[in-house]
């Protein structure tokens, strides 16, 4: 059983594909519209994606959460124009200036 947070991605991406009630076409709720679990898989080929909090039941690895690490302001604004604004929960800089981006989808 896992523990709803994925830092390997490809593991997250392979039990979604091994889930039988989640897919890659579900929406995240919360996000704009037409972005899915599939935008945010595809995501970590664009962005850094750091890590995805799920259900915490083994079976249902459906998104409640992501965290993602940029470098610049126009990383953050891709992102942003990627996944849009309305779900991000917290930002925090570090010191060399880049930023951790904790999204929350509800």
């Amino acid at each position: 059983m896992h523990n709803g947070v994925y830092t390997d991605i490809d593991e997250f991406t392979d039990a979604v594909d091994e889930s039988g009630e989640i897919h890659r076409d579900f929406d995240l709720q919360g996000a704009p519209m037409n972005r899915t679990i599939g935008t945010l898989i595809e995501m970590n080929d664009e962005f850094d994606l750091l890590s995805v909090v799920t259900s915490h039941r083994h079976d249902l690895p459906y998104p409640t959460g992501a965290d993602f690490h940029v470098t610049s302001v126009h990383e953050f604004a891709d992102l942003i124009e990627k996944l849009g604004g309305n779900c991000i929960e917290d930002i925090e800089q570090n010191d060399d200036g880049s930023a951790q981006v904790g999204y929350h989808f509800d």
